[in-house]
């Protein structure tokens, strides 16, 4: 189809009108399973906030470049593809479904698409996002992007349980997630986002019950008894015991487990090819130094080594004290 436009001069420009979609009853159907209401319109392609519809998806990465390239081609071979699912901002449309193909058909120069506009609230909207990927499109969310989706939806007011269920996750997993979220959030709050970010979940979550009371002492403590010890329960435990102490007695209690457990970590490449965490390594080797003493290194280094500890030691104030600034 062809459309004439008048422009200045009355010269007649022609554009030919491009609509790689058509309708579809499978999704219309899918949008009613969810009680929510929608009216399939063809809009203009510009409508579409593309930006805001990829931070609107389940999945981390939420654009595919590949698939978008094969899906451009298809388009411009002349296949057609079914609806796109959004909802009205403004005046915009934010995809709850389609990202690939909307970019594909900007990309084959499409002039407009046809979209199923949903009229719902927005834990309805949510929960139609996080299963789009799977029943509507086939390209299901990783692991940790059903997760991530999950505690927005409990962000949003949705019960755990229900959300769980949604993205496919268990409920003690998706849990555990809100609350080293919560801890997390806490470390960034105390400009220790380089700390909290270099511990495991399991550890994270455990420190939950004191999440209030943390303070940069605190936290940096138990980073380290998290570092120190053989398992998560056995790190819970020691939140569980230092939860009734006051704040001194607390990060005493934390120092003393942390040396008591206090073990040299090898520093060589893991099996997947990558390095313990560094700040671990630091920790764990400096409490070894600090452990075994000054005297006992001297009194123990041949005479033919003593420049170069010497330098080692030299080497190791400079570290220290570059560390202590950035800290």
């Amino acid at each position: 189809m062809t459309i004439n436009h008048t422009t200045k001069g009355d010269t007649m420009k022609t554009i030919t009108k491009f609509n790689p979609t058509e309708p579809s009853a499978h999704v219309g159907r899918w949008i009613e399973s969810y009680g929510a209401e929608h009216e399939l319109v063809e809009v203009d392609i510009e409508v579409i906030d593309v930006a805001s519809s990829l931070n609107n998806q389940a999945r981390q990465d939420p654009m595919d470049a590949d698939v978008a390239r094969i899906y451009r081609d298809a388009m411009k071979a002349g296949a057609i593809f079914p609806p796109l699912v959004g909802y009205f901002y403004r005046e915009s449309i934010i995809l709850i479904d389609g990202n690939h193909r909307a970019s594909a058909a900007i990309m084959a120069g499409a002039t407009s698409v046809w979209v199923h506009i949903v009229i719902s609230d927005e834990l309805t909207i949510l929960d139609m996002v996080a299963s789009a990927n799977a029943i509507l499109n086939g390209k299901e969310a990783a692991g940790c992007d059903r997760l991530r989706h999950g505690m927005r939806m409990v962000a949003a007011g949705s019960t755990l349980a229900s959300a769980a269920r949604q993205v496919s996750v268990s409920s003690s997993n998706l849990a555990e997630h809100i609350k080293a979220d919560t801890v997390r959030n806490r470390g960034d709050s105390l400009g220790l986002r380089h700390i909290v970010s270099g511990m495991k979940v399991g550890h994270l979550a455990r420190i939950m019950p004191v999440v209030d009371d943390l303070d940069r002492e605190l936290l940096m403590g138990l980073s380290s008894a998290a570092g120190a010890s053989s398992t998560v329960h056995e790190f819970g435990e020691l939140v569980k015991r230092i939860k009734p102490m006051d704040a001194g007695d607390r990060v005493t209690a934390v120092a003393t487990f942390s040396d008591q457990h206090a073990r040299t970590i090898n520093a060589r490449p893991s099996a997947s090819g990558g390095t313990k965490d560094p700040a671990r390594l630091f920790v764990m080797h400096a409490k070894a130094i600090v452990l075994t003493g000054a005297e006992p290194v001297a009194s123990g280094t041949p005479t033919h080594r003593r420049d170069e500890v010497k330098k080692l030691a030299d080497d190791l104030r400079y570290v220290a004290s570059q560390i202590e600034r950035s800290l």
